[in-house]
């Protein structure tokens, strides 16, 4: 899966999952676009936009570079869930 960001609060993810839907989702169709929330402990909980359902690491490393070209923040988060 690829993270595209990373919020301190639901509401803020969610903004930011309508972005990524608006801007990459022609380019991100046969992918699945969610929140994933997580507990930083001290930091509090943070919430995770990320894409999965790519089928192979190149196909997400090319996903990446393609959104990196339109100044998006994009990383590889998992390879076990591509």
């Amino acid at each position: 899966s690829l993270q595209l960001g990373s919020f301190a609060s639901a509401e803020n993810a969610q903004r930011g999952f309508e972005t990524a839907n608006a801007q990459y989702g022609a380019a991100l169709a046969e992918q699945t676009l969610y929140v994933q929330p997580v507990d930083l402990g001290s930091r509090g909980v943070f919430h995770r936009l990320r894409i999965g359902g790519f089928e192979t690491l190149p196909q997400a490393s090319a996903a990446c570079a393609s959104l990196g070209i339109a100044s998006a923040d994009c990383m590889i988060v998992s390879a076990t869930q591509l």
